[in-house]
């Protein structure tokens, strides 16, 4: 099974080779896999990411 973070760098990819830079969003992406890893999920859900926006400080409703 791929990791968050290998499936984000696939994406990433994907979205780039179509023009798209995504230099913030790939910062903001990161920070998201890395708490997602650390804290061992490896499917994205609703209170995962509530969990990680209630940890990442800055993070807002558009993030």
């Amino acid at each position: 099974m791929k990791t968050l973070s290998q499936r984000l760098d696939e994406y990433l990819a994907l979205r780039r080779s179509m023009g798209f830079d995504l230099s913030f969003e790939e910062r903001v992406l990161r920070k998201f896999t890395t708490y997602a890893g650390e804290n061992g999920f490896n499917r994205i859900s609703t209170p995962l990411f509530l969990d990680w926006k209630a940890n990442y400080g800055s993070a807002d409703n558009n993030t």
